[in-house]
């Protein structure tokens, strides 16, 4: 038997401000990715990519966050969120400084010349090391 203290009342603000209302389970089951899942079959908004946000408590959320349950969450045992759009991929990043944004690019850089030595020491060869008491580069053939 259960209980409306085992369900969480959400109320979800769409893009275009109307509302969609839904009780989820919440000992310990549903999860944030559950509630976005369910918003993505049931918004009558559109499909501009969102990310959901709280105001009281103020808190944006991250994809790192839909793994936990809604009350590890605390929005036990009712929440509202409001649907923000997303308007391109790279506002993910937007608040990385341009510090990391540059650690980042010298991180890819390396990795490339790494792969472009190791590619290279495959394809030519490494010159065999010259027999002991022979200079590299002299002439074997010369007999005095």
């Amino acid at each position: 038997m259960s209980t409306n203290k085992d369900y969480t009342s959400l109320i979800i603000r769409q893009l275009d401000g109307t509302a969609l209302r839904h009780k989820f389970r919440s000992i310990a089951c549903d999860s944030l990715a559950d509630v976005c899942s369910w918003i993505d079959e049931s918004r009558t908004d559109g499909d501009t990519p969102y990310r959901l946000m709280t105001q009281y408590p103020q808190h944006d959320f991250d994809i790192t966050e839909e793994q936990y349950t809604l009350c590890q969450l605390k929005l036990h045992p009712s929440a509202t969120f409001i649907m923000k759009p997303v308007n391109n991929m790279t506002e993910a990043y937007s608040s990385m400084s341009t510090t990391n944004w540059m650690n980042y690019v010298s991180v890819i850089t390396n990795n490339v010349s790494q792969s472009v030595t190791k590619i290279s020491n495959f394809i030519i060869p490494p010159v065999p090391a010259p027999e002991h008491g022979r200079r590299l580069g002299t002439n074997t053939n010369n007999t005095e």
